[in-house]
């Protein structure tokens, strides 16, 4: 297990770009790359400032609890009196246009009434330290054709990481560039012949390698805050615990109208929703910045395929009989669609993903 003595400004300061107001290294601990990326890519990453202390909301009080179950309450009796209403004789229309229109607000009412459930039982888990020392082990991917400048800012601030842990950088296109930071930042560069599963495959074929008894998995736009893993570790104390998530959180939101939208579209469930799953031990794992116990994933035979791999995972995990905690505080920051083609191709992989997913 390496520990990581650097700060986060330390090592960022090692691929400093002139401007950034962060101080070159001296000439003789600069690796040979760093020039490149000076002056390519690495400049329109600028380094990522985190809080000393994580961003969290504070727990609603017992008042307001009663208050949104009282307006679940009423929210739910209404929408009954609507369906009463409308299934009356009286009030139908064209059967070929009513039932269709009818069957699409039911849908939706159960949507409702499901989030409503949710916002009525919120749960926020008590900040844990960990009692014990953990062997901890920090995987990211990359694939050819993504901005090796992203992927580097991450490779960076995953050694920022101030809890004792070893990096995996699962590469797919095996980059000679990448390879090479990896070999000077003192991280694992793994990359496979045999390509299958898409990325659930290439974290597989690292984990294969891997020997931590927790395993941090994240995408290569998301980047860790130095405080991560020690905001984590702790729930692992319980033996029952599978995985840990928190909230996905973006810095690019004010890239434009659809990032500003596509982000705030994300609040609501990062919120109430997933709070709310919390209390009912039914939260979902997110393949962007999720902290699993290896044995668990060990247990199911490692990540999931699928084009949701990360729901394809939880529901393996829970049918395995592990837990789940929530952490409703900012521990990442990653990139949201900036543009209308990116967005939408985002969502038809989530919805293709889960349609795959259904019996």
């Amino acid at each position: 297990m390496s520990k990581n003595p650097q700060s986060e400004q330390a090592v960022c300061g090692l691929f400093s770009t002139p401007g950034s107001g962060k101080a070159d290294a001296p000439p003789d601990r600069v690796p040979p790359f760093a020039e490149i990326w000076r002056g390519e890519e690495f400049r329109d990453w600028p380094p990522l400032e985190w809080p000393e202390e994580p961003i969290r909301p504070e727990a609603p009080t017992r008042r307001l609890i009663w208050q949104v179950r009282f307006l679940v309450a009423v929210g739910a009796l209404t929408v009954a009196a609507f369906f009463f209403w409308i299934f009356t004789p009286e009030n139908r229309g064209e059967p070929w246009f009513f039932w269709p229109v009818v069957a699409s607000m039911l849908y939706r009412a159960l949507w409702w009434l499901v989030e409503w459930m949710d916002y009525a039982r919120p749960k926020f888990e008590p900040h844990l330290s960990p009692q014990r020392p953990w062997s901890v082990d920090v995987l990211t991917t990359a694939c050819p054709g993504e901005p090796r400048g992203m992927i580097l800012r991450t490779l960076l601030a995953m050694k920022a990481i101030r809890y004792p842990h070893t990096d995996y950088l699962c590469d797919e296109g095996d980059d000679p560039l990448l390879r090479e930071a990896c070999a000077a930042l003192g991280i694992h560069h793994v990359t496979r012949k045999i390509k299958k599963d898409a990325k659930a495959g290439n974290i597989n074929n690292a984990l294969a390698q891997a020997t931590g008894e927790i395993a941090v998995v994240l995408d290569p736009d998301h980047e860790p805050s130095p405080y991560m893993i020690e905001r984590v570790l702790g729930y692992f104390e319980d033996e029952s615990v599978g995985f840990v998530q928190s909230v996905q959180a973006y810095r690019n939101q004010s890239d434009g109208l659809v990032a500003d939208g596509a982000a705030k579209q994300t609040y609501l469930f990062y919120g109430p929703v997933m709070i709310g799953m919390n209390a009912y031990g039914t939260t979902q794992a997110i393949g962007a910045n999720c902290v699993f116990r290896r044995a668990a994933l060990d247990s199911i035979g490692g990540h999931a395929a699928g084009l949701s791999e990360d729901m394809h995972t939880t529901m393996r995990l829970y049918a395995k009989g592990w837990r789940s905690v929530y952490v409703p505080e900012v521990l990442t920051r990653g990139l949201v669609p900036s543009t209308l083609s990116a967005y939408c191709k985002q969502q038809l992989k989530w919805a293709c993903g889960s349609i795959e997913l259904l019996p």
